[in-house]
């Protein structure tokens, strides 16, 4: 993987900001990848250590996200303005929540009410460019290596590190929690874009499947008071 010609000269932040202008500038996109999750990690998050993940988005307002860690399984969220549902398919459980407004609403809403976000999402937020440009990354270099040129962003608990494909678009980010014990990383691969994706209202909307089950969308207290709980 290398940054096109046309980043060569520029800056880390300069070079986001173009791809980024690409990704806000799209009304209809996808994306699909594969996610690596550090072991320990994962395991904190409640995540497999590895999914491929497809992401559709209707700006301002839709977006619908699905992990699959293996065939006929998946982890979805559904947003279309009004309303969050997810849903996981191998318990055959779903939770809803009301919330209103666009794709960058919603972010601030998952962690302020339920103190999560898929870190995916924030690739689709309209300011992601100025995100990581911004002073909270205090470092930001190109740097240049055995796995092609990428682009450095470095806060004082994270790390952010993307490499971009010849349309100028990230083919690989990986995210280092240097906070945390160990310096555990989020790894997106082979990543694949559609600026120009064809969707339909039904690609937001959650169809419930047979038997499932509603449950309660918990914050993320609420789940460590929970999973305590069953440990005493």
């Amino acid at each position: 993987l290398s940054m096109p010609g046309a980043f060569a000269e520029d800056d880390a932040s300069k070079a986001f900001l173009k791809s980024a202008a690409k990704l806000t500038g799209a009304d209809t996109l996808s994306l699909t990848l594969d996610r690596k999750v550090t072991p320990a990690l994962a395991q904190s998050l409640g995540l497999p250590e590895k999914a491929k993940v497809t992401v559709v988005a209707d700006r301002p307002a839709h977006i619908m996200i699905s992990a699959s860690p293996a065939e006929g399984e998946a982890r979805d969220l559904y947003y279309d303005g009004k309303a969050l549902t997810l849903f996981d398919s191998a318990a055959n459980i779903y939770a809803t929540a009301e919330m209103e407004g666009d794709i960058d609403k919603l972010i601030a809403g998952l962690e302020e009410k339920f103190g999560f976000s898929p870190p995916i999402i924030d690739l689709f937020h309209t300011e992601v460019g100025e995100m990581l440009a911004s002073d909270a990354f205090t470092k930001k270099e190109v740097v240049k290596g055995d796995g092609g040129t990428s682009l450095k962003f470095t806060a004082k608990e994270l790390t952010v590190q993307a490499w971009m494909g010849e349309d100028g678009l990230p083919a690989k980010i990986v995210f280092t929690m240097a906070g945390k014990e160990g310096s555990p990383t989020i790894a997106f691969e082979n990543m694949k874009w559609n600026l120009e994706a064809e969707l339909s209202e039904s690609s937001f909307a959650f169809s419930k499947p047979e038997g499932a089950e509603k449950a309660d969308l918990l914050n993320t207290e609420e789940i460590e008071e929970m999973l305590s709980k069953k440990e005493k």
